[in-house]
């Protein structure tokens, strides 16, 4: 049997356990959906570089650290009889009475048909022929052993110098290395107008003897260039050390980037000579006419420390004479997550209210209104014209109505008050015209 609750106590009762439900399904709906995207609470450092430099330098007295004393080998400057000649062609040659012109340095390409270079009491060397241009072109055009002289052709040279410089600008010359006995010997060919110049370099020999200097070894990463001889980076990964370092060395500067090395070192050392950089620097700089004081010299590394690579990198910045060293990216940060575990009985709580709701509808009943609460509920729309009796009207004629909606009606299109009494188990509604009254009753 279905239990009668009053109307509005029914409802509220709906009303509070449907919020209830509602609320607390989506709590957990919410909590469950973040179960399974935890919340990045900030990153933990699983591996590192730890980078640090030293550098030998002149002893000097603003310079502290650790006296060294290094062994260098003797270099000592010869010249080796390197001589060149042309073959001129056959018109040219009757001509000039002779088929070839001994010792020459400056000759136009059109009268002569072979380069012939070879050194003087030498039978047998080693030739490279190589097109270069600094920072910019390196090739080997041709290189073996010669016996005697090294015969090249004259249009052939012309070609390869002209030739490049019509799809890449730039000064190139071509340099023809000939190698005696641990000698080496530069021929420098280059072309001006319609003229091939040749320009010969002396020969570095290096002795097995060895003189001691003295250095400074120290550390920091700030010191005058021209003080420093040679710099090295050290590079040491943690938790796990690194067997192979990779390094790539780029210089940049006013002319823009080119790679000036890359290497591999089983060590974790890094050595750099920041002096022949900077003097590669200079040259690339005066050979285009640009001025600058300043570059910087990047050394990206990359190494392993367990499953885990590294890639930092180095910027070594020279302005006007002062070398400053900067280290980034030396660390794997990796995120760390915050999980919340879902308690799956938080489902079972939100659904009690849901069960609550379901047995109220299914037991329970709005209570049914009384005649006398209808009545009730009707006059309450009109108690502007409502008025309560604590005495029974008295009229000389009474007309007894079915619905108190009648009075209600009836009273509003004469415009009287509509009289409500209150008597023992009786209640009358009344609407008096003169001495007519018509009145609604009913029993309580």
């Amino acid at each position: 049997m279905r239990i009668n609750l009053n109307k509005r106590l029914r409802l509220f009762l709906i009303f509070v356990l449907l919020i209830l439900t509602i609320a607390l399904t989506y709590t957990n709906v919410v909590a469950l959906e973040a179960s399974f995207h935890p919340i990045l609470i900030g990153y933990q450092t699983v591996a590192y570089d730890s980078i640090y430099y030293s550098e030998l330098m002149t002893p000097n007295p603003f310079s502290h650290g650790t006296n060294v004393t290094i062994c260098k080998p003797i270099i000592k400057y010869e010249n080796l009889s390197v001589l060149a000649s042309i073959i001129l062609y056959s018109n040219y040659s009757k001509i000039l009475g002779t088929n070839e012109l001994i010792n020459v340095t400056h000759f136009p390409e059109y009268i002569a048909k072979y380069l012939l270079i070879y050194i003087k009491n030498v039978s047998c060397f080693k030739y490279n022929v190589i097109l270069y241009d600094v920072g910019v072109y390196n090739i080997t055009l041709l290189n073996g052993t010669a016996k005697g002289q090294l015969l090249l052709p004259v249009s052939a040279l012309s070609y390869a110098l002209n030739n490049i410089s019509h799809y890449i600008p730039g000064n190139y010359e071509i340099i023809v290395r000939l190698c005696y006995n641990n000698k080496t010997s530069c021929t420098i060919i280059y072309s001006q107008g319609n003229c091939l110049n040749l320009k010969n370099n002396n020969i570095v020999v290096a002795y097995e003897g060895k003189i001691k200097e003295n250095y400074i070894n120290t550390t920091g990463n700030s010191f005058p260039l021209q003080l420093l001889q040679e710099l090295c980076i050290h590079v040491r990964s943690y938790p796990n050390y690194s067997n192979l370092t990779y390094y790539e060395i780029v210089v940049n500067t006013t002319l823009g980037s080119l790679i000036y090395k890359k290497g591999i070192t089983n060590s974790s050392i890094i050595p750099l000579n920041v002096t022949n950089i900077s003097n590669y620097i200079s040259e690339l700089l005066y050979k285009y006419g640009v001025y600058s004081s300043g570059f910087d010299i990047i050394v990206y590394i990359k190494n392993k420390s367990g499953n885990y690579t590294l890639d930092p990198y180095i910027v070594i910045s020279n302005n006007a004479g002062f070398i400053t060293i900067t280290s980034y990216n030396s660390t794997v940060n990796m995120p760390v997550y915050l999980k919340e575990d879902f308690n799956k009985l938080n489902f079972v709580y939100s659904a009690l209210p849901g069960a609550a709701l379901i047995l109220l509808l299914s037991l329970t009943k709005n209570k049914e209104e009384s005649l006398e609460e209808r009545t009730m509920r009707k006059l309450r729309k009109v108690k502007k014209i409502l008025i309560e009796a604590s005495e029974r009207p008295f009229v000389k004629e009474i007309i007894r109505v079915n619905d108190v909606d009648d009075i209600i009606k009836y009273s509003a299109n004469l415009g009287k008050p509509i009289i409500l009494y209150k008597g023992k188990n009786v209640l009358e509604v009344w609407s008096i015209d003169n001495d007519i009254g018509y009145v609604y009753s009913v029993n309580s």
